[in-house]
C-alpha cells in the first residue's frame, strides 16, 4: 500500500514541479531550471518504480515530501515579489 502511495506522490510531485518551472513566470531562470530538474528526477524515479522496478526493496526519500513544498513556496513568493515590483515601477 505505501509503495503505491509513494510512487503516485513521486509522479504527481514531479509533474507539478515540471509544470511550475515551465509555466509560472516571475521566478529566476535558476529557480525555473531547478524546478524542472528536480521534477524530472522525481517523475523518472516514480515511473521507474511504477513500471520497471521488480525488486523487493526500494529507497524512500523523505525529500520527495519536503522538496516540492519548499520549491512551490519559493516559486509563489518570487511570483508575488515580481508582481509587486511591476506594480510599483
Amino acid at each position: 500500500m505505501f509503495f503505491n502511495v509513494y510512487t503516485i506522490l513521486l509522479i504527481v510531485s514531479g509533474l507539478l514541479l515540471v509544470v511550475t518551472g515551465a509555466s509560472i513566470r516571475g521566478q529566476s531562470a535558476g529557480m525555473r531550471v531547478l524546478n524542472i530538474i528536480v521534477g524530472v528526477g522525481f517523475l523518472a524515479y516514480g515511473l521507474y518504480l511504477a513500471f520497471i522496478f521488480d525488486g523487493d526493496s526500494y529507497r524512500v526519500f523523505l525529500y520527495a515530501f519536503i522538496v516540492p513544498i519548499l520549491l512551490l513556496v519559493q516559486t509563489f513568493r518570487a511570483r508575488r515579489a515580481s508582481r509587486q515590483v511591476a506594480q510599483e515601477g
